[in-house]
């Protein structure tokens, strides 16, 4: 039975020129790969970079949002649809107040049917039924403090994932000139 070496189709010479060019792809690739994965590094980094504002909506703060995109967009081109916006989103308990106030109108709306056709006791039903100007009134007090829980007046700016200004934190409102300072020393220019 014939070995790889001594088979007519594969010679010692062509496997030795295999073996060379084989190790000189290997020496080629470790001596200039990390120029050529240095230079995707920073095109990729450009691609990914990403700002996103988490601001409160309850609050109005959408147009000063617009503002901050419009700026960062024009100062930096590789950001044009790279600047995304959303609601900062409250803690869940209070989301539950505003959740209990729908409920709460439903009942005094839709309750005594609801109760009957389920077959409940609707004694507590009724006693707020024969109050309904009270209950009326501790329902919109419960919107008004759902609303004033909601609203958060957050403005929170990530680059990339990392907090770059809170407002929650600060307590004021972000310098267009501060804005460019913060982003600029967490490496935004430094890509062009």
């Amino acid at each position: 039975m014939p070995t790889p070496l001594s088979s007519p189709r594969l010679s010692r010479s062509s496997l030795l020129m295999a073996s060379l060019l084989a190790l000189l792809g290997v020496v080629t690739l470790s001596a200039f790969g990390p120029l050529v994965s240095a230079e995707k590094a920073v095109q990729r980094d450009a691609v990914d970079d990403e700002v996103r504002v988490y601001f409160c909506t309850s609050c109005g703060y959408r147009q000063n949002f617009e503002q901050v995109k419009n700026f960062l967009e024009d100062k930096y081109p590789h950001l044009v649809d790279r600047v995304y916006g959303a609601n900062y989103d409250a803690d869940p308990l209070k989301l539950m107040i505003g959740y209990a106030q729908l409920a709460a109108m439903a009942l005094m709306i839709f309750g005594e049917t609801l109760f009957r056709a389920m077959g409940w006791d609707d004694t507590l039903l009724q006693k707020a039924l024969n109050n309904r100007i009270a209950c009326f009134a501790v329902i919109l007090f419960m919107g008004s403090l759902s609303q004033s829980m909601v609203s958060t007046g957050a403005f929170e700016i990530f680059y990339n994932g990392e907090l770059v200004f809170s407002k929650l934190q600060l307590g004021r409102w972000p310098a267009l000139e501060e804005l460019t300072q913060l982003l600029e020393a967490r490496g935004i220019d430094s890509i062009y």
